[in-house]
Order: structure tokens, then sequence, then C-alpha cells
């Protein structure tokens, strides 16, 4: 390396130091690279991710702490069923990792595990083992065996790096799994549920991001030591808990988009003295700052990167000496521009070319100012300027709706801007306000219901994951539901169907159900899903009124989809 990049590295390091304070830099882990792809063209957010700042922290600074904390329930959830899923040497694993590679089982495996030693001997034993454990190609004359025979090897916990802004990251996935199909297959186990096929979106990409990490820092070490980065597969092997039991299942998810993500978002901090030219020299996170100036510091505006207030002198000369814009025309455009006239605001492409000005059809000719390669027609008499756009919609902003947009800016909240929702509100609804467990398919810790604030009835679940508890509690739910819903069971009248050959009966009033947010919707639907099923004989017998509830509960989370729906009872 010479001097000039030593130089730029120790100013930058210097300048992240500065920006950090008198605190030591955050360790990376597979989470916060993973939540660097969240706002890629922030130039702050990257900065505070160089820097190593302490976001967390920072944002209790200023006033906006973390409301909820990562839940121990959750927690040990997780690492429970991964113990389940590695028992025996992983021989369970195997089979739903090789069923749904669609590879034949191996014969026989190896199950290294690499979490035992120090975190330098660890980095040194992955390496080695990871790099001996590469598939033998069939073609080769000395191979023992064809692919599926030559055995299986499942590493453990291996430990992984990765450079993020000049420092090596240490990573460890769950799951290393070789000579499966030829390829390496990383492996990630996760506690959310699949249920009826389906796992929640956001937990799946969240857990894409994350395996993605782990597949680039395999990829980074196989090239490192010489071999193809392709032989680590971009499929990544998903396991999760199927439905509400701790069944594990395999799923394949391809994570080749995040992988592109990552790269960019990790070669553009790589350029971190790139990026501290784009902040302000004033820019600090250190936390014992005060408030007030973090704050300042975090939300001013980006520096305009292609506003410019004049075109090139090489470019007034070209377009002067041109056909197409010669003295005559700009004397022309002279002239409109003094009488008023907006016909001499016309776009030209840069550079310049002997065609014709071009006008835009769908928009009033004028200037179509920061468009790359789009500048404004010059003039020598009359210095020109970009003239900013006005925002989309702001001749159509009311008096209230400008005023919430000023707080909100000034408050740093979003403000209301109604008081009132124009639903419809039955005579007689019920409120259901659930609470649920974090990490538990469906475990119902309480619920708060009822009619009226003064008839209002808290059920708890002592104990969620004990199933007679559980399903005691969802009987005593129903001793609720179902006589309020038989209530509506009065006056009915006919109404004719089929163009009046045919009637059918129904009540002139209907039960309304109020649920706090959306994810009281969700929750009403997982619990109609776990009890509409449940038989009242057989084995593990429930009340006969938990089905019926099931059935009831699913019915209304089917409604909350349908537009007009109250899902929310404010």
């Amino acid at each position: 390396m010479d001097g000039l990049s030593w130089a730029i590295m120790t100013n930058a390091e210097q300048r992240l130091a500065e920006i950090r304070g008198g605190v030591p830099p955050r360790r990376h882990n597979a989470r916060t690279i993973a939540a660097l792809t969240g706002n890629p063209g922030c130039v702050r957010r990257a900065v505070l991710d160089g820097a190593g700042v302490d976001k967390p922290r920072l944002a209790e600074r200023i006033g906006f702490p973390s409301r909820f904390g990562q839940s121990r329930f959750a927690i040990t959830r997780g690492n429970a069923f991964e113990a389940q899923v590695k028992a025996d040497g992983g021989a369970e694993l195997l089979r739903l990792v090789a069923e749904r590679l669609g590879v034949p089982v191996p014969a026989t495996a190896t199950w290294t595990d690499l979490g035992a030693d120090d975190q330098a001997a660890r980095h040194e034993r992955s390496r080695e083992l990871l790099t001996a454990a590469l598939p033998i190609p069939a073609d080769q004359p000395d191979a023992p065996a064809p692919a599926h025979e030559q055995g299986a090897a499942l590493f453990d916990h291996p430990l992984l790096s990765l450079d993020v802004a000049g420092r090596r990251v240490s990573l460890e996935p769950d799951l290393v799994a070789a000579r499966l199909a030829g390829r390496f297959h990383v492996v990630e186990i996760k506690s959310f549920p699949v249920i009826d096929g389906q796992a929640d979106p956001s937990k799946v990409a969240a857990a894409a991001i994350q395996s993605a990490v782990y597949v680039l820092a395999l990829r980074q070490l196989l090239a490192a030591g010489g071999h193809d980065p392709e032989l680590v597969s971009a499929n990544v092997v998903l396991v999760c808990p199927r439905d509400f039991a701790n069944r594990p299942v395999a799923s394949l998810v391809d994570v080749r988009k995040q992988l592109l993500v990552l790269r960019r978002q990790l070669d553009r901090m790589a350029r971190i003295d790139t990026l501290l030219d784009a902040v302000p020299a004033d820019f600090t996170a250190d936390l014992a700052a005060d408030p007030a100036t973090l704050v300042a510091a975090l939300s001013a505006c980006r520096p305009a990167t292609r506003r410019s207030a004049w075109p090139p002198a090489s470019w007034r000369t070209s377009a002067a000496t041109s056909p197409g814009g010669g003295p005559a025309r700009w004397a022309v455009r002279s002239r409109r521009r003094s009488a008023g006239s907006l016909a001499w605001r016309r776009c030209w492409r840069w550079p310049p070319t002997n065609a014709s000005p071009i006008r835009s059809r769908r928009r009033p000719p004028r200037c179509c100012g920061p468009r790359p390669g789009c500048a404004p027609t010059p003039s020598p008499e009359i210095p020109h300027e970009y003239a900013p756009r006005p925002e989309r919609g702001t001749a159509l902003m009311s008096t209230l709706r400008a005023l919430a947009k000023a707080q909100a800016v000034a408050a740093g909240v979003a403000q209301p801007v109604a008081t009132v929702r124009h639903l419809h509100l039955a005579d007689r609804p019920l409120v259901l306000v659930p609470l649920a467990m974090a990490g538990e398919a469906n475990a119902p810790l309480a619920v708060l219901i009822g009619a009226a604030a003064d008839e209002a009835r808290l059920l708890i679940v002592p104990q969620p994951r004990n199933r007679d508890q559980r399903f005691a509690f969802a009987a005593e739910l129903a001793g609720i539901v179902l006589p309020w819903l038989d209530s509506f069971r009065g006056v009915a009248e006919a109404v004719p169907v089929d163009r009046g050959r045919d009637v059918r009966h129904r009540y002139v009033d209907a039960p309304q159900l109020l649920v706090p947010n959306p994810a009281g919707v969700t929750f009403l639907r997982l619990l109609g899903r776990s009890t509409r099923f449940r038989r009242p004989d057989g084995d593990y017998p429930v009340h006969p009124s938990v089905p019926l509830l099931g059935r009831w509960l699913t019915f209304f989370a089917e409604r909350a989809e349908h537009p007009g729906s109250a899902r929310c009872w404010r």
C-alpha cells in the first residue's frame, strides 16, 4: 500500500473515531450487516454503520428509545428448537435437507461441532475443514464414489468472516452442509412457524437477507483458497416448525437478489472516505453530545449532488456554434423570455446533438431540472438556474394538512390528520384485546373482552405452553363469545335470490367484533385455525364449544379481509 492510501485510511479512521466519540466501535454481526440494506440510500446511515455507532443508544439519547427488546421467551424457544433439530448428530436435519434438495439421503455423514474453541482457533479450524470438505467431482478418475455416496459433512456453528467498512467481522451460521447435491448449503434454523404452508413474509425476508450474509462470507472463504465461490449454493435451506407443533419442516429460499443488494452496499461502505466527504464537517454521533446537536446532525438535508447553476463552458460553446443552437435561435429565445413566454423552456440532451429539442408531452414545456443528461437552454444575457419542481400534490394540500405536516417536521413525530374514522359501529359490539407470548405460535397469555367498559373480563393463561390450560382458556372464551353471538339470532327477513326463484332467510342484525390492530386479526385467525378442528372425544378431548368458537373466529378473520371491515377501534 502506498503512502497516499495509508494517509487516506488513517484520516478516515480518525474521522470515524471523532464521529463515534469516546466509545469503542460496536461489533457487527449477521443481523446488523443485514440491516445495512434497509436504507441503502442514506449516507448518514452508512457513516454510522461504518463508524460502529451504537444506534439503539443513539436513538435513546435523542428521545426515541426502543419500545421492545428481544423477548427472552423467543430466545428460549429458538434455542430449544435448534437443539431439537440438531439432536442425534443431525440425523433428522440431514434427512430434511436432503429431501428438500431432491437428493438421496447419504449413507454416511460426519458431524463437526466448531463452537468449542476460542475465536482465532475456530476461524482457522473452520477454514481448514470447510476447504477440505469440497465435493469431489464425479468425472475425476480418483473419485471414490458418486456424489451422493461420498458422505455428507455437517458443520455446526462454523466461524466465518466478512469485511465491513475496513473491519473484519466474525459470523456464525447455524449450520453448513457440504457434499449435498455437489455444493455447500447454508442451513438457517428459525423458530417462527410455517402455518398452512405459509410463514410470515417479513420474517422470511429477514431470514433471507441474514442467510445471504453467511453465503457471501462462505463464498469469500472459498475464493481466498483458490476455489470456485459458486460451489456455495444461493438456495438457503430454512428450517422452521410446522403449524402449532415443534415438528420441523425445511424450505428452500433463493437469496440471489439479497446477495446483489448486500454486495452493492458493502462495496459502497468500503469507500468510506467518499461517504465522509458527503457529510458536513461537524457531523457527530457522540453519545456525550447535546441531544439537540445530535438531532440537528442527523436530520440535516443531504447536499445537492446533481444540480448545477450553469452548464459547462464547453457545452455552451458547442451549442452556440451548432446548427440546432445558433445565435439566431438564441436571440429568438431571449425575446420570448423577455416577453414572459414559456416556449423558450426546452430540454437539450447532454452532450448536445444537431437534433431538434426534446419537449415533454405530458407536462407543460419547462426545464426538466436535475434529470441526468439534461440541462436548460443557456442564454448569454440572463443566467438561468434550475427551478425546483413543486412537490406532487402540493397544489391540492389543504391548510389543515399543511399545518399537520409542519407540526410533524417540528416535533419529529407523525401527526394525525383526522379525529374520527367513518366506519359503521354496531349498537352492541364486542371488544376483544388479545395478548400473545412472543416466540410461540399462537400461545395466548391473556384476553380482555367485553361489550362495555364496566363489563370487561380478563382471561389469563398461567402457562401458555400447557395445552390443557390453553384449551381451557379457549372454552372460557367460548363461554363469552358464543352467547353474545346467539343474542343476534332474533328477527329474520326473507331475501329473494336467483331472480326470485328461491328465498333465503337472514337475520336483520349482525355481530361486530372489534380488535385493537391488524395483529389482533392475525391472532384470532391462528386461534381459530388451532381450535376449529379439535374433537370433543378421542385423544386430547376438548369442550364441545371450542371447535365452534374456532369456526366463528375463522369467519371473523376472513371477513376482516373484505373492504370496509372495521379492523381498528379507536
